[in-house]
């Protein structure tokens, strides 16, 4: 509560209010550094583990909040691996959003015409003036014919069943389709995404609107790139348009679980006010992200209204609060550098519990400065300070769950070992190929399938 009093302080157009409590103080705000956005996730999921472990509620008291919906991805990923259920408030899962299912569509079709359900779904996406009645009457030629959708769209163009304006629209859409399938097979999955989204000019729809539902479907999008240049990365020469179509059907599968009854939460800040939850976890915060700072326009006012964010966010908590950031975070598939927060350097030095999974990090050594400067301003007759490496920043009741867990090299494979993978779960090492960056493991999963990995990107964690 006093942190929180201290960060909204910042903000000058409120009237001076502090609030206050009737609970004992609580333990410190756990601020966590990680590597990259998957580190972070993985950091939420393991401590949610470690403290359902020992006997700290249910999965009902654990609250995760971001400021985008789009983060939820690799959140949901994280906590799938783990077996922690999960629900999301004011949203619905990332691979059930409509852009993702759109996109997904295509890319089906790009490899299989005769998938009828993809072409139901976007024969008209983005509106290109095929509705329902032309739908309706391609399904009954379709069944007339006894052949696929799109066969019964070519019998339609060639015999001119339509007048000549649908005829042309439908010609167009299976041109493009077309095209896709004769280029799939030509460019990296990562690139041919970029042609989906350019060709149908879906992302350019999405622009035009200029509205906040699109700009959090462009989010979405932009997330679902990550996801295919993460995917690209750990499988190599498999990471193929048809192998990670079978993996998006995995996914999709565990979605359907029922997690409705004592799950984690998972919602975006805004919508969190009002809620309580015992354990609370805040994460991304990080600058351009939260406070999300757009364009060179972005006001004082803009700022206030992020710092309003946070602070909604921060006194959620009942019991135990993480606020977590990465040093790097993919944005259309590249990596990008963003400092932590400022909310983060607003917040005062002893309600902080600064950890690190990242050995000398840069924030933690600049962070230990500004503790000595706090205890030489208020040294009585500039007694003795202490030395920047004595500032331990590590919490003895929360370790370095990373330390070892998830190797970047090649090293400490051995045939037979058991691995998690965040999509498949558990299996075992079944062939090791190759050294140094270029080691490939081959894993046997619990379901008998077979995969191969680039250790250096596959996130694999060694059990």
């Amino acid at each position: 509560m006093k942190a929180s009093s201290c960060l909204i302080k910042n903000n000058t157009q409120r009237k001076d209010k502090t609030l206050r409590t009737t609970n004992p103080d609580g333990d410190k705000i756990v601020v966590r550094e990680e590597s990259n956005e998957y580190d972070e996730a993985r950091f939420v999921a393991k401590t949610i583990e470690s403290l359902m472990g020992q006997g700290n509620g249910s999965y009902n008291d654990y609250s995760v909040f971001y400021r985008t919906n789009a983060q939820s991805r690799v959140l949901e990923e994280q906590l799938r691996t783990f077996g922690i259920p999960y629900k999301i408030i004011g949203g619905i899962r990332f691979y059930e959003r409509m852009e993702i299912k759109d996109i997904l569509c295509y890319l089906r079709l790009s490899m299989n015409p005769a998938d009828d359900i993809a072409l139901k779904r976007v024969i008209n996406v983005p509106t290109r003036g095929l509705g329902k009645t032309t739908l309706e009457k391609l399904e009954a030629l379709a069944a007339e014919k006894n052949c696929t959708l799109s066969q019964a769209i070519e019998h339609a163009i060639n015999n001119k069943l339509f007048n000549s304006s649908t005829t042309s629209k439908l010609r167009r859409f299976l041109d493009l389709i077309i095209e896709f399938q004769a280029d799939v097979s030509k460019f990296r999955l990562s690139e041919f995404y970029h042609i989906v989204l350019d060709r149908t000019e879906y992302l350019t729809g999405l622009k035009v609107e200029e509205t906040p539902e699109a700009q959090a479907r462009i989010e979405n999008l932009e997330e679902f790139d990550n996801a295919i240049t993460q995917f690209e990365k750990e499988r190599g020469e498999d990471g193929t348009l048809q192998s990670f179509l079978e993996e998006m059907a995995l996914v999709s599968d565990q979605d359907t679980i029922d997690n409705q009854v004592n799950s984690v939460t998972l919602m975006t800040l805004h919508i969190s006010k009002g809620l309580e939850f015992p354990y609370v976890f805040v994460v991304g915060l990080e600058e351009n992200l939260f406070p999300s700072i757009r364009s060179d326009d972005t006001t004082e006012d803009d700022i206030e209204e992020e710092r309003r964010l946070a602070y909604v966010g921060m006194t959620r908590a009942r019991e135990k609060l993480f606020l977590t950031y990465a040093q790097s975070r993919r944005v259309w598939g590249q990596e990008q550098m963003n400092s932590p927060s400022r909310f983060i350097r607003e917040l005062p030095l002893e309600h902080v519990d600064f950890q690190s999974s990242i050995a000398q990090s840069s924030f933690a050594a600049r962070y230990a400065n500004r503790a000595i400067s706090r205890v030489a301003s208020r040294a009585p007759g500039g007694g003795s300070l202490p030395r920047v490496d004595s500032v331990d920043f590590d919490s003895q009741t929360f370790p370095d769950y990373e330390a070892g867990s998830s190797p970047q090299g090649g090293s400490g494979y051995q045939k037979g070992m058991r691995v998690r993978h965040p999509t498949f779960g558990l299996g075992s090492v079944y062939a090791i190929e190759g050294s140094g960056e270029d080691m490939k493991v081959s894993i046997v999963f619990s379901d008998q399938t077979l995969k191969k990995f680039v250790v250096k990107y596959a996130r694999l964690e060694r059990m």
